[in-house]
């Protein structure tokens, strides 16, 4: 059994047992039109709590948002930017429980909003990962084609050194 039905069950049962207390206090009172009535503003005070919860629920949100967070997780430790597309979906589910949920109109346009801002900040995060990705190829690959040349370079100075090295040796000897 989850969260939400849980709440559910918890609700049911708060609900009857406050219909049985306000049973035994309408039978005090004694007469069916004030049983009536009482039971009445009750039914209403019920539906009133009802709508006031679920004006700020919505069902299976902190999963959605779990779902948004392990996608970003993953792309954050591996850089596959499948989990990029993925946490972009998780966030468009995550929208449209908000829009089939009860919840007021002004939290709805600000999930709308939000989810943009995030989906933007992502794809920018993953374009600009990109980027440093491309370049440090470009600098590996650089680096593999100097170390040959390096290498080229150092057995050249080395040569001429012995050369030189020979040379001067020579010249000694002609000193003599």
């Amino acid at each position: 059994m989850g969260y939400v039905d849980n709440l559910e069950k918890l609700q049911a049962e708060s609900l009857r047992a406050s219909s049985d207390v306000f049973e035994v206090y309408i039978d005090s009172i004694g007469t069916e039109e004030l049983r009536e009535k009482y039971y009445g503003i009750m039914l209403n005070a019920a539906g009133d709590m009802e709508a006031a919860i679920n004006s700020v629920y919505v069902s299976g949100i902190r999963g959605l948002a779990a779902e948004i967070r392990k996608h970003e997780k993953n792309y954050m430790l591996d850089g596959d930017e499948s989990h990029v597309a993925a946490a972009c979906e998780s966030v468009s589910n995550f929208v449209e429980a908000f829009e089939n949920s009860k919840v007021e109109s002004e939290y709805v346009c600000d999930v709308r909003q939000a989810s943009r801002v995030y989906k933007c900040a992502l794809a920018a995060l993953a374009a600009e990962d990109k980027k440093i990705s491309d370049y440090s190829l470009k600098i590996e690959e650089s680096a593999c084609e100097m170390e040959p040349i390096a290498a080229s370079i150092a057995s050249t100075v080395l040569k001429r050194s012995e050369s030189r090295g020979a040379v001067v040796e020579q010249a000694r000897s002609f000193e003599l």
